[in-house]
């Protein structure tokens, strides 16, 4: 598993091991609104992207995650995943990654 380091805000909110929207541009590429939209809808919440007539987001021009001043390790082999919590500092972000993550 290939792993990124990422610079996110302290306060990002998105579930570790689920993929980043952002990678999957075809993702709600369908445009009905179905179940499949939910994440997409989360992802639109927090770019702050409003929603089209079927309540997805138009996000094709986006890729990554927001930008920020903490620090969150992220899984790069697949699509993209946040693998830990984000860190105020890059020596928290170690300590975690001393006990919870793989090499």
């Amino acid at each position: 598993m290939g792993r990124v380091l990422k610079r996110v805000p302290i306060d990002f909110d998105w579930e570790l091991g689920v993929i980043w929207p952002g990678y999957l541009i075809a993702f709600c590429v369908d445009g009905q609104g179905g179940n499949d939209c939910e994440s997409c809808r989360k992802f639109a919440s927090l770019k702050g992207i409003k929603l089209n007539l079927y309540e997805c987001p138009d996000y094709s021009f986006l890729k990554e995650p927001p930008e920020g001043d903490g620090y969150q390790l992220w899984e790069n082999t697949t699509e993209g995943t946040p693998q830990s919590p984000v860190f105020a500092s890059i020596e928290e972000l170690s300590e975690w990654c001393e006990n919870n993550a793989t090499v």
